[in-house]
């Protein structure tokens, strides 16, 4: 699912924005969440969960491929505003805060299940461990990702403001150019 969605995302970011394409991942995460929420054990089948691993797999590969390209227009605009290159230093933060949620956030999921009573040895569960489960996997990611879409939806970049930023960063990069150029003549007739 993920190999062949990935080609098609990209198309839809080209006619619609990276901005779009990653709202649209995730509100797919989000209703993946909500499903698992309300998948039970005696209804649940082979069919439920392929559904659910379909929209996972939509919603988060999609969200792992564009994240990265959004965050290269934030650099951008950065690098624009500060007349700083920060590249390293934002690309490395995106991947600590990435490898922090994931080690974080599935020990506090389970850490949750365990203090709501979920007891992984048994093969029935209390109505408590079960929403102790809903909740640290299901309930606090969707909120999680709901404040995530909040903020990309809220973000000033699109197509267009990237497009304009990109024309200053590389006009200001080639008088730049310019001026070594000036300097490697003048010191060359000297």
């Amino acid at each position: 699912v993920g190999i062949v969605a990935t080609p098609i995302w990209c198309k839809v970011a080209i006619k619609l924005g990276k901005k779009v394409v990653l709202s649209a991942s995730m509100v797919l995460l989000i209703l993946s969440y909500l499903y698992a929420s309300l998948l039970t054990p005696e209804y649940s089948g082979f069919r439920e969960l392929l559904a659910l691993q379909i929209l996972n797999i939509l919603g988060g590969g999609c969200m792992m491929t564009f994240a990265p390209a959004m965050l290269s227009e934030i650099v951008d605009y950065s690098t624009l505003k500060y007349r700083a290159e920060n590249t390293a230093s934002f690309y490395a933060l995106f991947m600590f805060v990435g490898k922090f949620t994931l080690a974080v956030g599935g020990g506090l999921g389970l850490a949750i299940a365990g203090w709501y009573g979920l007891d992984a040895t048994t093969t029935a569960q209390t109505a408590e461990g079960v929403a102790g489960l809903l909740i640290g996997m299901a309930w606090l990611p969707m909120i999680f990702i709901l404040i995530g879409l909040v903020l990309i939806v809220l973000s000033p970049i699109d197509n267009r403001r990237h497009g304009i930023i990109r024309r200053r960063l590389d006009s200001r990069s080639v008088s730049r150019n310019a001026n070594v150029l000036a300097v490697i003549e003048n010191r060359a007739m000297a």
